[in-house]
C-alpha cells in the first residue's frame, strides 16, 4: 500500500485545480496539512478524504513499451523498454522526452488522473 507523501499531495492539488476544495479544514488546503504524512492514511477523518481516496486510486502498472507518460515532476518520458515476463527486475526504461535523459524506473504507479510515479530509479544516463 502506498503512504501519503507531499508529492502525492501536490499531485492531487495540480488534478485539482479550479475546483472546489473538499478536503476537511483540519486537512490545510487541498491536504497540504495532512497529519498522515510519511504513512498509510488511517485515521478516522481519513475514510471520507477525497486526498486519501486519490491515493488509493493509484495503480501499479508496467508501462507499455512505446507510450508516452507525464510524471509527477511534469516531464513526459516515452517508455523505451518494458519488463517482459520472464524478467526478475520489474523495472521499465523510460527516456525524457525534452532531453534524452534515461533511466529505469522501479514500482510505476499511476494515479487517477493519469500522472505516474515510481518508488525509485536506477541505471539512470543520457540516451546516446
Amino acid at each position: 500500500m502506498r503512504v501519503m507523501t507531499e508529492a502525492v499531495q501536490a499531485i492531487f492539488e495540480k488534478a485539482n485545480e479550479g475546483q472546489p476544495d473538499t478536503t476537511q479544514t483540519i486537512c490545510g488546503y487541498y491536504g497540504r496539512a495532512c497529519r498522515e504524512m510519511g504513512r498509510k492514511p488511517g485515521r478516522m477523518p481519513c475514510l471520507s478524504c477525497p486526498l486519501a481516496k486519490f491515493l488509493e486510486g493509484a495503480e501499479r502498472i508496467i508501462p507499455t513499451e512505446g507510450t508516452v507518460y507525464t510524471a509527477d515532476d511534469g516531464f513526459r518520458y516515452l517508455c523505451t523498454a518494458a519488463p517482459g515476463p520472464q524478467d526478475t527486475s520489474d523495472a521499465a526504461t523510460l527516456e525524457r522526452v525534452t532531453d534524452g535523459w534515461t533511466l529505469k524506473a522501479h514500482n510505476v504507479y499511476q494515479f487517477p488522473n493519469g500522472v505516474i510515479q515510481w518508488d525509485f530509479s536506477t541505471d539512470a544516463q543520457w540516451a546516446v
